[in-house]
């Protein structure tokens, strides 16, 4: 019954691919618009997939201006992930200030070990 959901899921993982390894820079707009998207479809397959105070989160971040943005991780831990244009980041922040902000970035060269083993 949520195949059509997870279908369209799948033809948003290869759009976002597309728009980022292009060559090309992406749009940050339609990068958020697609997480927003998603994260709908992934809302629809069950029930635990988010809580009240996550969509609460999630809408006031739709409300100061984010376009679109995502659950990272599970099982009670993780974070979200906003896409919101440079002129709207302020109302962002303030809308959720009683969250930490943790500012990442683009890598080109992926996932890294940072300390040797066994430090």
């Amino acid at each position: 019954s949520k195949l059509e959901s997870l279908t369209q899921m799948r033809d948003h993982a290869c759009e976002l691919q597309e728009l980022l390894s292009n060559g090309r820079p992406a749009s940050p707009e339609r990068v958020g618009r697609i997480l927003h998207d998603g994260w709908q479809l992934k809302r629809g397959l069950a029930s635990t997939i988010t809580t009240d105070q996550i969509d609460e989160w999630y809408e006031r971040a739709l409300a100061a201006g984010a376009w679109g943005g995502k659950l990272c991780g599970a099982g009670g831990g993780g974070c979200t992930l906003f896409v919101v244009p440079p002129e709207r980041q302020d109302a962002v922040r303030a809308a959720l200030s009683e969250l930490i902000e943790v500012h990442v970035g683009y890598e080109v060269h992926g996932s890294r070990v940072l300390l040797p083993p066994g430090d």
